[in-house]
């Protein structure tokens, strides 16, 4: 599309990383703005294999585990303190070895968990906070969050979505005051004329009153 506008091409990076943040975008405006953390759901996967679920640390923190492949799941096993575990077949349903597993990791703290699977690359993550997510390295590096320039709030942190121009200055978009006339003025893009505008008044698909006292 950007060639054929503009005779350019264009090179989009995309991560999966950002792509998963930018899925949390209210949230993260929420955090971002109010400095306060969403307050976190439950976890229930009842019938996740043993290998593949979420597990609870010993102060409340979540630890994901993929340990799939066999590799994996035999490391794993290891740094848990149970290599006889790893001959096991692992299956959806398992809930005795997923109890007993998940009893192993009660006995840790996250931080504790974290230090013994550092580097062992048997597919064990943190599950982070909302936070910890942004204040991840990725982030501020690609420059996952931008500010839109609101003219009541002011500078609005926001997650950007994954697929956009990086050279995009930050704040460039500013967004209307609510008012009746930029309103129309967003719709005259679009080829809404004065009785278009008026019909959309009249249908109430604009609040006239309301959008004018807003500003």
């Amino acid at each position: 599309y950007e060639r054929q506008s503009t005779g350019q091409g264009k090179e989009l990076d995309i991560s999966m990383f950002e792509s998963a943040l930018s899925t949390l975008n209210i949230l993260a405006t929420g955090l971002l703005y109010t400095g306060l953390d969403p307050v976190e759901g439950g976890f229930n996967y009842p019938a996740e294999l043993p290998n593949y679920t979420v597990y609870e640390s010993k102060d409340g923190r979540y630890i994901a585990v993929a340990a799939l492949e066999k590799p994996f799941w035999e490391k794993f096993c290891q740094l848990i303190g149970r290599p006889h575990f790893a001959p096991l077949r692992t299956k959806a349903g398992d809930d005795e070895l997923r109890h007993e597993i998940a009893k192993i990791f009660l006995n840790k703290t996250f931080d504790e968990w974290m230090q013994i699977f550092d580097g062992s690359d048997c597919c064990v993550s943190p599950v982070n906070s909302l936070k910890e997510a942004i204040d991840h390295l990725p982030t501020r590096e690609r420059q996952l969050v931008r500010h839109t320039l609101h003219p009541v709030l002011g500078k609005v942190p926001q997650i950007a979505t994954p697929v956009y121009a990086r050279d995009t200055a930050d704040g460039a978009h500013t967004p209307a005051v609510n008012s009746l006339k930029d309103t129309a003025d967003v719709l005259a893009q679009f080829g809404f004329g004065t009785k278009e505008l008026d019909e959309l008044i009249a249908k109430k698909a604009i609040m006239a009153d309301r959008v004018q006292s807003a500003k």
